[in-house]
């Protein structure tokens, strides 16, 4: 038996590995900002470099920010700020990697509507932020005196008590506006007259404010119909579109006082020939000392007592009249002057019904309305007919036993349908059976 002497295998593993180091450029910009702040209109300039040279950019809402790569490489980039928010800009190359950079367009002042308060303790008025960048924040120096709240770009300011205070806003860009707040309390002023008539686009009205110790602010709730400015103590009102609208006055003692504002292109004045209307011109906010033009003064005329105007119809057609005051005040009264209405006259002899009534000064031509009575003699309004018959004067009809109608007569203007007369009384004509 052959004995193997004893030995010791040693098995070696031995692993070979391969590492690669790859050392891959990345993109970047300089300047290095990955947050740039900009305002509307304005431009910045980058250059992106790294990668693998060739890249595009992108911004996520070009409503706000929009970019563009020049240059050698197409490696200059211009971003322009378009409208206040916030954008991002990818920068990518043709490899896949990016980078990314916020662009926030805010507006560069933080501007309000108005900077002055006067309230009454326990009012409240809103002011609006005209620009900035958003995320507003408010803060009162003294909030036993006056409070503010913000929402969207629309400040709140709340009276507490009497005393002064000052809101501070501050908008994402770190730009701050105030708002000095004066909480008083005090005697109530007037404003004359408070209500207010405008018959055409661009005629003026003024009124008085009573306290001439005061300032005064004044506001339209619609511009697009009224708006006013104010010097002393007096208001001018300017009209615009056809409308209503109320004309605020704030006094520095925090007093209101409104003026109801209507502005009406049809500010028309209907007569008959030798008829008179009466106009109030307080009413309108005139000031006295009035004069007139009339575009045809053969249609109608105008004179003044004090405050009042009277308008007299001469002959049938259209005119305005222009009306100013001692402090240039405007105003248009628009006049028709239409056919006097006839008057009708029936004459019945048996069967037979004659029709007639006067004639009117320029006239063209008559109508007869008719229409069958009811049981109780009153026309049937459903049933009313009628015929043109021309410039007679009068009508012969015969009627079958047991009629019973209603006529009327209208004169017709030869040109304008508006100005023909109303109907003249209305006569009821009965044939005994």
């Amino acid at each position: 038996m052959f004995l193997f002497p004893k030995k010791t295998y040693f098995i070696c593993l031995i692993y070979f590995i391969t590492t690669t180091n790859a050392f891959a450029a990345v993109i970047s910009v300089m300047p290095s900002n990955t947050t740039i702040t900009l305002s509307a209109g304005t431009f910045y300039s980058f250059t992106v470099s790294g990668g693998t040279g060739y890249y595009k950019i992108t911004s996520s809402d070009n409503s706000v920010a929009t970019t563009s790569l020049t240059g050698l490489n197409s490696s200059d980039c211009k971003i322009e700020g378009i409208s206040n928010g916030i954008a991002t800009l990818t920068v990518e190359d043709s490899a896949g990697d990016q980078i990314f950079i916020d662009v926030i367009v805010a507006s560069s002042t933080l501007g309000l509507s108005q900077s002055q308060l006067s309230l009454a303790p326990q009012s409240s008025q809103t002011i609006t932020v005209s620009s900035g960048s958003g995320y507003y924040k408010i803060a009162s120096s003294d909030d036993t005196v006056a409070v503010a709240t913000v929402t969207n770009n629309i400040i709140t300011v709340s009276a507490v008590s009497v005393g002064s205070a000052t809101i501070t806003i501050t908008d994402s860009n770190s730009q701050t506006a105030t708002i000095d707040v004066q909480v008083m309390t005090g005697s109530k002023f007037t404003v004359s007259p408070s209500k207010i008539t405008l018959g055409s686009t661009g005629d003026t009205a003024t009124c008085t404010l009573s306290d001439t110790s005061l300032f005064y602010q004044v506001s339209s709730s619609d511009s697009s119909i009224a708006t006013a400015m104010i010097f002393n103590n007096v208001v001018t009102i300017v009209a615009g579109a056809p409308g209503v609208a109320v004309i605020t006055v704030n006094s520095s003692n925090a007093q209101t006082a409104v003026i109801d504002v209507t502005v009406s292109n049809k500010n028309i004045i209907t007569l008959f020939p030798g008829q008179t209307n009466d106009w109030d011109m307080t009413a309108t906010g005139g000031n006295g000392f009035y004069q007139a033009t009339i575009s045809d003064n053969t249609i109608a005329n105008i004179s003044f007592s004090g405050n009042n105007a009277k308008i007299t119809g001469l002959y049938p057609g259209t005119t305005q009249i222009f009306i100013t005051d001692s402090v240039s005040n405007t105003f248009t009264l628009n006049i028709n002057v239409s056919l006097e209405p006839p008057l009708l006259n029936v004459a019945i002899k048996g069967d037979n019904v004659t029709l007639s009534w006067n004639e009117i000064s320029g006239a063209d031509s008559y109508i007869i309305y008719y229409a069958p009575n009811d049981t109780s003699g009153a026309p049937i309004t459903s049933k009313i007919q009628f015929v043109n018959v021309g410039k007679i004067l009068s009508l012969d009809i015969t009627l079958y036993s047991g009629a019973s109608y209603s006529a009327a007569v209208q004169a017709v203007h030869p040109q304008i349908v508006n100005l023909s007369s109303p109907a003249s009384n209305i006569e009821s004509i009965t044939i005994q059976q």
